[in-house]
């Protein structure tokens, strides 16, 4: 009686370990697009949000700082006057901006 010996699969072509790979793959390409739809949106936040500034500076035209208060209360006008000074500490030069066009 011959015996023989059926060869052992290798465990690349194992159907359970193929699917992983294709699955790490998939999540791989994922974390591809998301990044790239991150890194889009950083370059297109920072001309938005300085349009935004420039129509806040245009919007409380020559309105005091007193009149804006009255108006809209301390935080609107304390940001219309941020604004307005193009201050180099508040949030969004200080913090936001630059750390934005560095992932740009």
């Amino acid at each position: 009686m011959t015996t023989t010996m059926s060869p052992t699969p290798d465990p690349e072509d194992d159907p359970f370990d193929q699917v992983e790979r294709q699955i790490d793959w998939v999540e791989q390409l994922e974390n591809v697009r998301i990044r790239h739809e991150s890194l889009s949106a950083s370059r297109d936040v920072v001309p938005y949000v300085e349009a935004l500034r420039e129509a806040i500076i245009k919007l409380a035209g020559r309105q005091t700082i007193e009149d804006l208060r009255l108006l809209h209360g301390n935080a609107a006008a304390d940001l219309v006057d941020t604004v307005r000074r193009r201050d180099p500490d508040d949030p969004w030069n200080g913090v936001i901006k630059p750390a934005l066009l560095r992932e740009g």
